[in-house]
Order: C-alpha cells, then sequence, then structure tokens
C-alpha cells in the first residue's frame, strides 16, 4: 500500500491534469468554434427538414439519376448556402420556401464570417511578422536572444536558409528577413516571451544579450522550460563563466577574453592571429565539424593516415577514453565513441 503522501501526490497530479484540459474543452464551446458548430448544426436541420418537406412528403422518392433524397437535399442545400443557385432544385411547397429563405441568410453570414476571419488572420499575422508578436508554433533549430554584433555574426554562420531561426530582441534588427527567420518583439528573460517563441520545441539557443546577469537568470528560466535544449552563452566577465555552467548552460564563450589572447599575440605572432581568423571565417572554402564515431561510420578501426590519404580531410583533434589529443599521430586507430575535430574543404578540388 502505498504511503499517505505518495496518495495524495498522485490526486494532485490528476487534478492537475484535469484542470490543464479544462481550457481547450471551454474553447470548444465558446467563441469562434461554438459559432461554427451551430452553423453546421443548422444547416444539418435543414437538410432533414427540406428532405421531408419537398421529397418525402408524398412517399418514397428517387430521383432519375439515382440519388437518394438526403443528397439532393445536401446538394441544395451547398447550392443555395454559397449563393451559387443553379435552380435545377427549387423549393415548392410553403415550408420549403421557408426553409429556403433561412438557408439563404445563414449562408451568406457563415460566407462573410469566414472571409472576415481569414482576412483577420492574413493581416494579424502581417502585422506579427513586422513587429514581432507572432506566436512560434513550429520546431525551430535556433533561438538567438539578444541583438548585437556578436549576435549578428553569430546569426550569419547559422543562417543556411534551411534553419529556422528565431530572433528575441527589444529592437528589431536591421536584416533582411527570409522564411526561415522570424523576429520576435520581446525580453529574452520573459517566461511568456519564450513560450511564444517555442522554446520547448527548440534544440539550440544562443545567449547574447549585453548584461551577464540579464544572460544568468535567462539560463535558469530557459533550462526550466526545456530540460534538453542545447544553451551556448556569452559572458562578458570571465569570472562569471562557473556560474553560468552550474546554472545550466551547455557551453560558455568569453570574447572579451578570446579578443584580449589574439590581441597580445599579434605583435610577436600576426601569422598565428591571421590562421585563427581565417579558419574560423565563413568567406574560405574550410569548415570545422565534431564528428562522433558510430558503429556503423567509415572511419571507425582506420588511422589517421589512411584517411588523409584518401580524401582532404584533416582530422587535428581527437577526444578519447584517454582524453583530449591535439594533433594526434597517424598511426592512431580511430574507435568507436571517439569524437573528432575535423577540418575539410567545403569545395571540391
Amino acid at each position: 500500500m502505498k504511503p499517505r503522501y505518495e496518495v495524495l501526490r498522485d490526486m494532485k497530479k490528476r487534478k492537475k491534469r484535469f484542470i490543464n484540459i479544462l481550457p481547450s474543452i471551454r474553447s470548444i464551446f465558446t467563441g469562434k468554434s461554438l459559432f461554427i458548430v451551430m452553423f453546421i448544426l443548422l444547416f444539418i436541420v435543414s437538410i432533414f427538414f427540406y428532405t421531408q418537406f419537398e421529397f418525402l412528403s408524398q412517399g418514397p422518392y428517387q430521383s432519375q439519376a439515382g440519388e437518394s433524397a438526403y443528397f439532393q437535399a445536401f446538394y441544395w442545400l451547398v447550392t443555395t448556402a454559397t449563393t451559387v443557385g443553379y435552380g435545377d432544385i427549387t423549393p415548392t411547397t410553403m415550408e420549403g420556401k421557408i426553409l429556403a429563405l433561412v438557408v439563404m441568410v445563414l449562408g451568406v453570414s457563415l460566407l462573410g464570417f469566414l472571409i472576415t476571419q481569414l482576412t483577420k488572420s492574413i493581416v494579424e499575422s502581417n502585422i506579427g511578422k513586422l513587429f514581432g508578436l507572432n506566436r512560434i508554433r513550429s520546431s525551430i533549430e535556433y533561438i538567438i536572444c539578444g541583438w548585437n554584433d556578436l549576435s549578428k555574426a553569430a546569426f550569419e554562420e547559422v543562417n543556411n536558409f534551411k534553419n529556422s531561426i528565431i530572433i528575441i530582441s527589444k529592437t528589431r534588427p536591421e536584416i533582411d528577413f527570409s522564411k526561415n527567420v522570424q523576429f520576435m518583439n520581446g525580453d529574452p528573460q520573459d517566461k511568456t516571451i519564450l513560450e511564444n517563441a517555442n522554446i520547448k520545441k527548440a534544440k539550440n539557443v544562443l545567449l547574447c544579450m549585453d548584461s551577464d546577469s540579464e544572460i544568468l537568470l535567462a539560463i535558469h528560466i530557459i533550462r526550466e522550460l526545456n530540460p534538453w535544449i542545447n544553451i551556448t552563452a556569452k559572458m562578458n566577465d570571465p569570472e562569471y563563466i562557473p556560474m553560468a555552467e552550474s546554472a545550466g548552460a551547455d557551453q560558455v564563450v568569453a570574447p572579451s577574453a578570446i579578443s584580449g589572447r589574439l590581441l597580445s599575440i599579434v605583435p610577436e605572432q600576426p601569422y598565428v592571429v591571421k590562421w585563427f581568423l581565417g579558419a574560423t571565417s565563413t568567406t574560405l572554402n574550410e569548415k570545422f565539424i565534431e564528428y562522433i564515431v558510430g558503429p556503423k561510420s567509415v572511419f571507425a578501426g582506420k588511422t589517421l593516415d589512411l584517411i588523409r590519404q584518401s580524401s582532404n580531410i584533416k582530422i587535428i583533434g581527437v577526444e578519447s577514453t584517454e582524453g583530449f589529443e591535439k594533433l594526434p599521430k597517424d598511426d592512431y586507430e580511430i574507435k568507436i565513441g571517439d569524437k573528432l575535430i575535423v577540418l575539410f574543404d567545403t569545395l571540391p578540388k
């Protein structure tokens, strides 16, 4: 038998699930949904009564084409409600003519309502995209929080016109928006804004705000909303990196520390800096990737020397059970589970 506290906990969970279902049930019987349901019921009733008044009042009915009386009534309803009115089926009884008047009024009303809702939806969608007020419903590859030079550079790296990207910022970015890029006006620390950006179905989030405290708070909120999302955070102060990692960030970058180190070695080692900047630039035909060797990988069981001879791929680092090794030896045999840092040409030679 379960302890009392576990029984109470299960009861609270069931109650919470039931309460969460109630809004969706209420939405069916209120507003637009109730209006549509009412029209459908009235049309169904109209089909039944028209069949009785016009076709079945004088005994069994069968049309020349073999259709049933109810199909004929449905055909009459559609042509009348949509104001087409072919005239091949017309009411002959007083009751049928009164019913036809009712269907005409209902049809015009429903048609006007549908056109209004369609126009409203299109206008709201366009305004939402312009001012960043849309609620995102599809899955997202990247959410970029904050807009500055750093986030702009990150956006240019991940935007390949295939990845779906959401930019959350208090100011609208001055970029050319495409179908895969959307803007949401708001604060990345706001839970409602993050939920509207569909943070629960996003794969990656890049936190590029100017304030470290804002980024730390956003990490807590995002990790609570989506425990599986990959969070990459930018920290101005390197001392805050441990705090960001403990808050839930998967990767933390301190651009000021990286830039300071590059600046310090430029006078004596300018070509080292030049190579680093060139290797990380999108203008060159080379690209870095991190590759995990699986059971079916073509790399498994091969040496680095054999891979270098058979392709233009350059493996410049290996993370194995023994740790990370930069520029591994040619006779190193790749094992399943190894993580390879690969540099390869994006264009064929």
